[in-house]
């Protein structure tokens, strides 16, 4: 029976670990944890993630638990390598709440493990799913939601180089030049206000956003496949899955 875990990340990385493993590192300051990240991983003590700031949605199987065949043939590289779990409390927190107290734990046997990840690779599946779900639910809350969306994407751009480009007028001539720029952007904060507005409005707009977030959550983005392992054997060091896999 496979497990589900999320993790949103800030700095980076989504972490596997036994907090019983990493007690000299989440002891640390912050400003040191990614300086001792590498060699904590190599040591074994905690594995994962590193695909930039977002969201992993790992879905988690134990040794005899097979994948499913229609997730398999859309698995990416697998990653292996060695994860010590002394206290059997397998922790999955991103990197920034690493000194926290653990909010998803997976409990197993304590001892060492083989742990091997894989990238999902659903391509455009997911989104053509999620994209039929919504119009199911309601055809024009999802009409106003992509128009909108393409809207405030393209507010968004104009509203970033517009940011850009009264910086560099200040750089240039001073303060002066903010009396210029600073109207145009209280009126792009405006219209996104605007248009928030609307969204939330519109009939049938949130329930086709949450129809849409129901297919997305079913589609995990990363494999984990755990194996206890004897005494010496088994991989030696740890490896961490990144998007160069």
């Amino acid at each position: 029976m496979p497990r589900d875990f999320k993790c949103f990340t800030d700095a980076g990385f989504q972490l596997i670990f036994d907090p019983g493993a990493v007690k000299s590192l989440a002891a640390q300051e912050d400003s040191t944890w990614f300086d001792s990240l590498e060699a904590e991983v190599k040591a074994g003590h905690l594995t994962g993630r590193a695909f930039g700031d977002g969201e992993a949605f790992f879905r988690v199987f134990l040794e005899g638990e097979a994948v499913p065949r229609s997730m398999e043939k859309r698995a990416g590289t697998a990653v292996t390598g060695l994860l010590e779990v002394p206290t059997g409390r397998l922790c999955f927190a991103p990197f920034e709440h690493l000194a926290r107290a653990p909010e998803q734990v997976l409990e197993v046997t304590p001892g060492r493990y083989e742990i091997t990840l894989r990238e999902m690779q659903w391509g455009e599946l997911v989104e053509a799913l999620a994209e039929r779900a919504a119009r199911k639910t309601s055809p024009s809350g999802s009409r106003a939601s992509e128009a909108l969306g393409l809207i405030t994407g393209a507010l968004v751009l104009l509203t970033g180089i517009g940011g850009i480009a009264s910086l560099v007028g200040v750089l240039n001539s001073g303060w002066s030049a903010w009396s210029a720029a600073w109207p145009w952007l209280l009126g792009a904060s405006a219209v996104f206000g605007v248009l928030s507005l609307l969204w939330k409005a519109w009939p049938g707009a949130r329930e086709a956003l949450a129809a849409q977030q129901a297919v997305q959550d079913r589609f995990p983005t990363t494999l984990v496949m755990l194996r206890k392992l004897a005494d010496g054997a088994g991989p030696s060091t740890g490896r961490l899955l990144d998007d160069h896999v």
